[in-house]
């Protein structure tokens, strides 16, 4: 029987709508690829903010989706930069491609990039080209029309399954992460980590500074903030500057360096060392 023009548009319409289905399912995880949230105290957790959905007025084409959407699932590892802020940046970036080794890392994300280019291709013709190409004005013409689509049928099938598996990992990812954001443990790990982050900032502050007379100064010579004491004296409960300053001088002088070793100023180093030896404590290189 001859292929008519009535059919061959059906299935042209069919795969437009499956192209338009792709680039929506990419955009959607594209949006959920890379969360970033701000944890200032363990109530933040009690309300995280909202995800506001922008995928379905997300205007770009498919091209930049496919850019963006390889970036996110298939690209390097994000790496955290909060150190010396006052939260927890929690950076949740779902990823398909975590293996350890670079070299396989890349070689996965270049195979998944050469069938993205494919799919792109394909959507590109029949938007743009195949009206050029296969004019339906005879039945020759509708014959080789429908077996462009047959194929690309095909190969845009196989991206759809390729992409539900995954949205099925991804989904899996997900679920994992949330069941560790729920954790009853989780608000004193990250409010841990919220702590050091801000010590670690205070630290950066004393890696230029000239020091002396460390014996008789405290923590508070340097630093003048409450969450500094919070962080280095974690959990000790109503720590006050003045419960601090009655702290034997071994032990001040053990917070110091502390901070000494984690500045990595060599002055602050040299400063606590001989205030050390001075008092009869001997600490070993």
């Amino acid at each position: 029987m001859p292929i008519t023009a009535k059919e061959v548009y059906s299935v042209l319409g069919e795969l437009l709508h499956l192209c338009q289905r792709i680039e929506w399912c990419m955009k959607y995880l594209v949006e959920q690829a890379y969360r970033e949230v701000e944890f200032h105290s363990p109530d933040d957790l009690k309300n995280p903010p909202k995800i506001e959905s922008k995928w379905e007025s997300n205007t770009d084409t498919l091209g930049k989706v496919i850019k963006v959407y390889l970036k996110g699932f298939y690209g390097e590892k994000t790496e955290d930069d909060a150190d010396g802020t006052d939260c927890v940046k929690l950076q949740l970036k779902y990823s398909f491609n975590d293996d350890a080794d670079a070299t396989v890392r890349e070689e996965i994300r270049r195979h998944r990039e050469a069938e993205l280019a494919e799919l792109l291709s394909i959507r590109n013709y029949l938007a743009h080209q195949f009206g050029l190409k296969f004019t339906l004005h005879d039945e020759a013409n509708c014959t080789a029309a429908m077996v462009y689509l047959d194929d690309a049928k095909v190969k845009l099938r196989r991206q759809v399954e390729l992409l539900k598996s995954e949205i099925q990992m991804f989904d899996s990812i997900r679920q994992l992460a949330a069941s560790l954001m729920t954790s009853p443990s989780m608000p004193v790990i990250l409010e841990r980590i919220r702590r050091t982050s801000e010590l670690n900032g205070k630290v950066g502050r004393l890696k230029s500074y000239e020091f002396s007379d460390m014996a008789s100064r405290t923590i508070y010579d340097y630093t003048d903030q409450q969450e500094v004491l919070d962080a280095i004296l974690y959990g000790c409960d109503h720590v006050t500057l003045e419960s601090y300053k009655a702290l034997p001088l071994v032990v001040r002088l053990a917070h110091l360096q502390c901070l000494a070793d984690m500045s990595g100023n060599p002055n602050f180093k040299a400063a606590v060392k001989k205030q050390q030896h001075k008092i009869g404590v001997f600490i070993p290189d």
